[in-house]
């Protein structure tokens, strides 16, 4: 009997987000644009800034430990859009702040 992507072989957070967005799967990548365009035009305390950058190192560490683990190359094609919100994102927490 195949379980795979059943509800009993996932874990409590996924469960979680899966409550909070229920069919709007893409709604985390809005709202992640969303703050990338808001970390660009507003100027960020230093300590927030540092605390957004270990988000941003955990966020990569994220995509890349499933990824790696990953046998079959079609589980994976999420990989280029996800590498494209992370390197926007750090380049926003990279750029200048506003004067």
């Amino acid at each position: 009997m195949n379980t795979r992507g059943s509800d009993q072989d996932k874990g409590p957070a996924q469960a979680m987000f899966r409550n909070i967005l229920g069919n709007n799967k893409d709604l985390f990548l809005v709202v992640w644009v969303i703050s990338i365009l808001l970390i660009l035009f507003s100027p960020i305390p230093p300590v927030l800034l540092d605390l957004l950058i270990i988000l941003n190192f955990a966020f990569g560490l994220t995509i890349l430990a499933p990824d790696l683990l990953c046998r079959e190359a079609g589980l994976v094609l999420d990989l280029p859009s996800l590498l494209l919100v992370a390197t926007l994102y750090r380049l926003a927490l990279n750029s200048p702040p506003p004067a």
